[in-house]
């Protein structure tokens, strides 16, 4: 969502912002929550799973920039590995529903119905009892 908002003011700026988070995709699909810097470097964050906001900003990018093919292909690549990871992490009791797992999630961040589940989560199970 970041990018979306530079792109009002500087669309390099816009741009990277959503290159960022694509090239810091894990292996297995997962994107960012966020990504902080720390001494230097960056630290890409995997205790909360706010990708559900990325596919429109990002899109929207592929159309300010001028329909760059290339742009088009890799954040293709990325939504497509980030789906399968959600269908493959994300729907733990096989419903056919994806799950939030705790109140960062989804980028309501503070949201009531959440209540009193974790602020973010880091393991590979859901917490139980939310």
């Amino acid at each position: 969502m970041g990018g979306e908002m530079y792109a009002k003011r500087d669309m390099d700026a816009a741009l990277n912002n959503q290159l960022l988070f694509m090239e810091c995709q894990r292996e297995d699909g997962r994107l960012p929550g966020s990504i902080t810097v720390e001494n230097g470097k960056l630290l890409p964050q995997f205790n909360k799973v706010q990708g559900f906001c990325f596919p429109a900003p990002a899109l929207n990018m592929y159309f300010w920039i001028g329909q760059d093919a290339q742009y088009l292909r890799l954040l293709y690549g990325v939504l497509k590995r980030f789906d399968a990871w959600l269908w493959r992490e994300r729907d733990s009791d096989g419903d056919g529903c994806l799950e939030s797992w705790c109140v960062y999630d989804t980028g309501e961040d503070n949201a009531r119905r959440y209540g009193d589940a974790p602020c973010w989560w880091e393991d590979a199970a859901p917490p139980k009892g939310y």
